[in-house]
C-alpha cells in the first residue's frame, strides 16, 4: 500500500473555496400579487427579473427579460448541494432594483429530488422608494444590484453587508481551508489519480470510509464517495499543516486497512490526498480473496482472422510468483470453449472484442505470455507473442521489462475490467511471412 499527496491548485476545482461534491437540483419562480402576466412589467416598470444564490457552495446569477420568463427552469440543475439564500430582483426601468430574499434554501441531491422556491412580490415592493444611489449599502442592496453604493467597501477587510465571496473575495473568502480525500483499491483503470477504482469497495466488503484529521476530528464517508464515479470525500480544515489517515471498514466497523500523509492546507485551493489501497495492504483478506481476469487480444491492432499469415490458435501461459500457476486454470472464450494456460496447450483465435477469461484466480500480480501460431500444416509456427512496454507503472506494480511475460494484476470478484492484450509480430521469415 502507498499514500501519495498533492496539494493542488485547480482553479475549476473552487467556487466559493469549496470543490463539487453532491449536486442537486432547484427551481426558482416568482410572481407579483400571484400574477405572471406580462402586462405587469409595465404595469410597475420592470425590465428584467435577476435571480441568484448567496451564501452555498456555488453562486450562480441569471437575468431574464420580464414578460418572457417567470421560472428559472432547470438553469439551478446540477447545483452543489448545501444551504443557499435565494435572491429575486426586479431590475427597474428606472434603474432601481427590488429585491426579495429567500433565506436557508437547501438543495439535496437525492435522485428526482427538485427544490421549488418561490419569490412573491406584492404591489407594496414597488411602491417604496429606491434607495440605490444614496451611498450606502442598505438592506437589500448588493455589490451587483447596487454597486453605486456597495462596491464601495470592497477591499476594506470587512465583509459587509451585501457582499459575498463571489462579489468581493478580497473581503468574503473564508479563513478556512479544505482537504479533498480521494481513495482506491488496487489503483485505478486509466492509472489516473482521480480515474475508476480497479476493484469496488463491494468485491472487498468495504462498506465506509474514515478520515481522521490531526488523530482527533473524525468524519466517515460511504465507501463509494461523496461524488458518483469516484471515491472521495472532503474535510474541513484551517489553514496549516496537518497530518490525514485514511481508513477503509468492513461491515462490521472494523478496519480492514489505513494510510497516514501529511498535507499542507491553505485558503487559495483545496488541498488534495490519494489513498491507494492494493491488495497487499489488506488485513485479513489478501490471501483468501479470489477473481477472474478479463482480456481479450489483437494482433499489432488487428484480429486474428486480419492477419497475414493468419492466426490459427492461441497459447496462454500464466505464472505466479515465477511459476506457471498450479493447478492449471482454464483459458475460456465468450463460446465457454477452454484451454489449458500451461503455455502449450492450444486454443481458439478469438476477434478483437471477444473477452477471454481465467476464473478463480488468487488476488494479485501476475504474468501472462500470449501466442499466436500459424496452423497444423506448419506446425504450429509460433509467429505472434505477447511483449511487456519496459515502462515502469506506479509503484507497488512490479518493475517491467521487455520480456514477453507481462505483468498483470487479477482484481477481486468476477466484474473486473478488460485487459487488452496486443501481441506483436516477432518473425517475419518462413512460414511467418
Amino acid at each position: 500500500m502507498r499514500m501519495r499527496l498533492l496539494v493542488a491548485i485547480s482553479m475549476l476545482a473552487v467556487v466559493a473555496g469549496c470543490p463539487v461534491t453532491y449536486v442537486g437540483n432547484m427551481e426558482v419562480s416568482w410572481s407579483v400579487d400571484n400574477g405572471t402576466s406580462s402586462s405587469i412589467c409595465t404595469t410597475y416598470g420592470i425590465k428584467d427579473w435577476r435571480v441568484r444564490t448567496e451564501g452555498g457552495l456555488e453562486m450562480r446569477s441569471y437575468t431574464y427579460a420580464c414578460g418572457g420568463y417567470w421560472s428559472t427552469g432547470t438553469d439551478f440543475y446540477d447545483i452543489e448541494e448545501g444551504t443557499y439564500d435565494v435572491v429575486v430582483e426586479a431590475i427597474l426601468t428606472s434603474g432601481g432594483v427590488v429585491t426579495l430574499r429567500m433565506p436557508h434554501q437547501t438543495v439535496i441531491s437525492r435522485a428526482g429530488d427538485v427544490l421549488h422556491v418561490k419569490a412573491a412580490f406584492t404591489a407594496s415592493d414597488f411602491a417604496t422608494t429606491n434607495k440605490c444611489g444614496n451611498g450606502t449599502c442598505d438592506a437589500g442592496e448588493t455589490t451587483i444590484s447596487c454597486p453605486a453604493d456597495c462596491s464601495k467597501s470592497c477591499g476594506n477587510g470587512t465583509c459587509d453587508t451585501g457582499e459575498t465571496v463571489a462579489t468581493c473575495p478580497a473581503d468574503c473568502t473564508p479563513a478556512g481551508g479544505q482537504i479533498n480525500v480521494y481513495w482506491n483499491i488496487n489503483g485505478t483503470v486509466d492509472g489516473t489519480d482521480k480515474g475508476t477504482s480497479w476493484d469496488t469497495c463491494t468485491e472487498v466488503g468495504v462498506t465506509t470510509v474514515t478520515v481522521v484529521l490531526d488523530g482527533a476530528t473524525t468524519k466517515t464517508f460511504d465507501c463509494a464517495g461523496t461524488v458518483p464515479g469516484k471515491m472521495s470525500g472532503a474535510v474541513s480544515a484551517a489553514p496549516g499543516q496537518h497530518t490525514v489517515a485514511v481508513t477503509l471498514n468492513g461491515a462490521s466497523g472494523a478496519a480492514t486497512t489505513t494510510a497516514t500523509a501529511s498535507v499542507t492546507v491553505n485558503t487559495a485551493s483545496p488541498a488534495e490526498v490519494y489513498a491507494d489501497f492494493f491488495f497487499k495492504s489488506f488485513l485479513t483478506i489478501k490471501d483468501t480473496t479470489t477473481g477472474t481476469y478479463l482480456f481479450d487480444t489483437s494482433y499489432e491492432g488487428k484480429s486474428c482472422t486480419q492477419t497475414t499469415p493468419q492466426v490459427y490458435s492461441q497459447v496462454t501461459l500464466l505464472k505466479l510468483s515465477g511459476s506457471p500457476v498450479s493447478p492449471i486454470p482454464d483459458v475460456c472464450g465468450p463460446d465457454d470453449i477452454c484451454a489449458k494456460a500451461d503455455g502449450a496447450a492450444f486454443g481458439k483465435c478469438y476477434a478483437v472484442g471477444q473477452t477471454q477469461d481465467i476464473a478463480n484466480l488468487k488476488w494479485g500480480f501476475y504474468k501472462i505470455k500470449v501466442q499466436g501460431t500459424l496452423g497444423a500444416s506448419t506446425g504450429y509456427d509460433v509467429c505472434w507473442e505477447t511483449k511487456n512496454s519496459g515502462t515502469q507503472m506506479p509503484e507497488p506494480w512490479p518493475v517491467l521489462d521487455n520480456s514477453s511475460e507481462v505483468d498483470i494484476l487479477v482484481g477481486a470478484g468476477t466484474t473486473n475490467p478488460v485487459d487488452p492484450l496486443d501481441l506483436i509480430r516477432i518473425s517475419t521469415t518462413g512460414s511467418c511471412m
